[in-house]
């Protein structure tokens, strides 16, 4: 099976929740470009880097030291709040690690760029993992300068191809990206900048389109940077002020070299690629460091599309499924109940997970949660409980009905039970919508034909399509300011007035879900508020 070398492929339709997904939505806000700004260069050095940008990365040390952080400061893990710790040492110089796999002239393109967009007295060196390409790279990029090509006789899989060549990196901080970016213009100040003020940080650029005709960024390209971690092991994306990024996507990232080998850096026991990027984010956030967006890094990144020239050109070392079971085994704790059965106990040996863990003190899955409370507890994904929704005038209960919910019989099967969802966009809590209980389905759009339709939930509260109420009998569409009533046993939209003559909704045989009892359990046993 051809696979991508990252995660494009797979996450490429989930960027598209807050556009396509909903027919009434319209087009989702662009993320505006930021500029660099003056407040990361030391104060006698501002005006004249603005005018020639590669000349400040040079002081990125004591800019660091000099700027103001404009991010705000949060609690870490735990409750405990820790200012950051600018490092002596740390970060003048940078090297960028590119795996490739049948790249061809994507990577000589890519190195191009990265040489091309970095002062040379920041830019040690461009390490290229030939993973196993049928034509070696080194005969495409050997002998130029501060190029290191490096090849695996056989296709290993992008986490092993990162962990090669990060290890062979002597510079201050490690950039891993995929091998057909471009990064932009000044990518590496801000990064730079984060790691500089806690060595213990992990850096996400801002991940734009790249056009791949002039291997520059595509015009008016919106960014993504963050994602959320779900109790069936996937991610999904979002945007949120904070600079904290919960979880990386995992194709493009920078850390200190002391951070990478204090944590290990990737399991050696994973296979092909996926599941990766979620052990990277627990373990910096539940062993003492962070990650951070860095909104003025861009890198333009070509997607897996439908034009043949962006498919992979391999074959994939090996599944991904032991990754994520390796992924619950190591991290969850009690809460891998809550992941798929057949990601529980099948990581096999995660003794390294246990001897990293105590040697860094690391924090139970519980700390991860709690400090993103925002997401899972005013989100909604961890919910005070499970309901039914009855129509008293027909006796009849709604029910799950594949692409949305529908009228049926009220029995206490799984698919009869919901949750409210997603957070209220004045208050920043609980909640806005509705959603089918076990998954991340919320109501969304209505059609004329089979009524509401799920989508994906913004945990944000921002897509007005997913905000519904249950109030006083009536299921209110508050975008439309109308409410939902029975047609051919599907949920359509019609005048509140014109609904209350028809139904009288309520919830009934409410109960507290399992996600709930474990989650208000471990933060008792954690102490946490």
């Amino acid at each position: 099976v051809f696979l991508t070398y990252n995660y494009w492929a797979v996450i490429e339709e989930t960027l598209r929740v807050n556009t396509a997904g909903s027919h009434e939505r319209g087009k989702s806000e662009t993320v505006a470009q930021v500029q660099l700004e003056q407040s990361f260069l030391p104060a006698d050095e501002t005006a004249s880097a603005v005018t020639a940008a590669p000349a400040v990365a040079a002081s990125a040390q004591q800019t660091a030291a000099a700027a103001e952080d404009k991010h705000p400061k949060k609690g870490r893990p735990g409750g405990k709040k820790r200012p950051s710790t600018p490092s002596s040492t740390c970060c003048r110089t940078i090297s960028v690690v590119l795996p490739c796999a049948e790249e061809r002239e994507y990577a000589v393109r890519t190195v191009e760029s990265i040489i091309a967009n970095t002062p040379d007295d920041v830019l040690d060196q461009v390490v290229v993992v030939d993973d196993g390409s049928q034509k070696p790279l080194s005969n495409l990029l050997g002998g130029r300068r501060k190029v290191q090509v490096m090849r695996h006789d056989q296709t290993m899989g992008i986490m092993r191809s990162r962990k090669t060549g990060a290890d062979a990196v002597t510079s201050d901080v490690i950039a891993l990206f995929d091998c057909h970016v471009a990064p932009q213009p000044g990518w590496h100040v801000e990064i730079l900048k984060l790691i500089s003020q806690n060595s213990k940080r992990m850096v996400v650029p801002k991940i734009t389109d790249l056009d791949i005709d002039t291997w520059t960024q595509k015009p008016n390209s919106a960014g993504n940077v963050k994602c959320w971690l779900t109790w069936d092991v996937d991610f999904k994306w979002f945007n949120d002020p904070s600079p904290e990024v919960p979880i990386m996507s995992g194709g493009l990232l920078a850390l200190s070299r002391d951070w990478w080998a204090q944590t290990g850096g990737y399991d050696k026991e994973m296979r092909g690629w996926g599941g990766e990027n979620l052990d990277q984010s627990l373990r910096s956030w539940l062993c003492g460091g962070e990650i951070y967006s860095a909104l003025t890094s861009e890198v333009a990144h070509m997607w897996r599309t439908g034009d043949s020239r962006t498919a992979a050109r391999y074959r994939s070392s090996g599944g991904k499924t032991s990754n994520f079971a390796r992924v619950v085994d190591a991290w969850f704790g009690p809460f891998a109940e809550l992941a798929p059965k057949h990601l529980q106990g099948r990581g096999g040996d995660i003794s390294e997970y246990r001897a990293i863990q105590e040697r860094l003190q690391c924090k139970p899955f519980v700390h991860f949660l709690h400090h993103f409370r925002s997401i899972y507890i005013d989100g909604g994904i961890i919910a005070k409980e499970w309901f039914r929704i009855r129509d008293e005038k027909t006796g009849q209960c709604i029910v799950n009905g594949g692409s949305g919910p529908k009228m049926g019989e009220c029995t206490v099967d799984r698919g009869s039970w919901w949750r409210k969802s997603n957070r209220q966009v004045a208050s920043g809590q609980c909640c806005s919508g509705i959603s089918v209980a076990e998954v991340d389905n919320c109501w969304d759009y209505i059609d004329g034909s089979r009524g509401v339709h799920y989508y994906g939930c913004d945990i944000t509260g921002q897509n007005g399509n997913q905000q519904y109420r249950l109030q006083d009998g009536l299921l209110h569409k508050d975008l439309t300011k109308r409410c939902l009533v029975v047609q051919n046993g599907y949920l359509m939209e019609d005048d509140c007035v014109a609904a209350r003559e028809k139904h009288t909704f309520s919830t009934i045989d409410a109960k507290e879900p399992r996600p709930y009892q474990i989650y208000t359990k471990a933060t008792q046993e954690a102490n946490l508020a």
